[in-house]
């Protein structure tokens, strides 16, 4: 099986992660797209898994191949990559694992924990947006929408609409939860 990964905090996921993934998946046709909640994420403060997880799968239901997983948060400690990859190993035994990372995120990679570990576990796969980086990973030329969840988040503070930057359910959510706003 073909398994594409797409780890991230989701908080809250929109349409930019959404379009690349399923760019990616047409590209490299994988059996299915994981979309890996980071539970606790090292260098970031968040709304609650729970929450973040709960905008993902309601963002992903009209995506019959792609789903949501709580991995992340049922593995104990800080969320590394490293660790969820093992596990993933274990539950998808025989399965080659291609993992998406954002073109900014090569330029930090050697930083992560365990850089190599992830590389045996995973092929690295670059979503390649416009710093057109020279790197010895595959890069893939996906739909990209310049938008972030740092720029909803202030959005939302600041009383600005985010209709078309995040799925009509995951703002709907939003709203009814009230997040983001302080």
């Amino acid at each position: 099986m073909k398994i594409l990964l797409f780890g991230g905090t989701y908080n809250p996921i929109h349409v930019g992660h959404i379009l690349s993934a399923n760019s990616l998946y047409e590209i490299l046709k994988p059996d299915k797209v994981i979309f890996l909640v980071s539970a606790n994420p090292p260098h970031k403060k968040t709304v609650s898994f729970e929450t973040r997880f709960e905008m993902v799968r309601l963002a992903l239901k009209n995506f019959p191949n792609f789903e949501a997983s709580d991995l992340e948060n049922r593995l104990e400690g800080v969320s590394y990559t490293y660790k969820t990859l093992e596990e993933l190993h274990k539950i998808y035994p025989n399965s080659k694992f291609f993992f998406a990372v954002g073109e900014d995120n090569v330029l930090t990679f050697e930083k992560w924990k365990n850089p190599e570990r992830i590389c045996e576990l995973a092929e690295i796969v670059v979503l390649e947006r416009k710093l057109n980086l020279k790197t010895s990973f595959k890069t893939y030329k996906t739909r990209f929408v310049e938008v972030s969840s740092t720029e909803i988040r202030k959005r939302i503070k600041e009383g600005l609409p985010i209709s078309y930057l995040v799925p009509e359910a995951v703002e709907n959510f939003i709203k009814i939860h009230k997040l983001y706003k302080d």
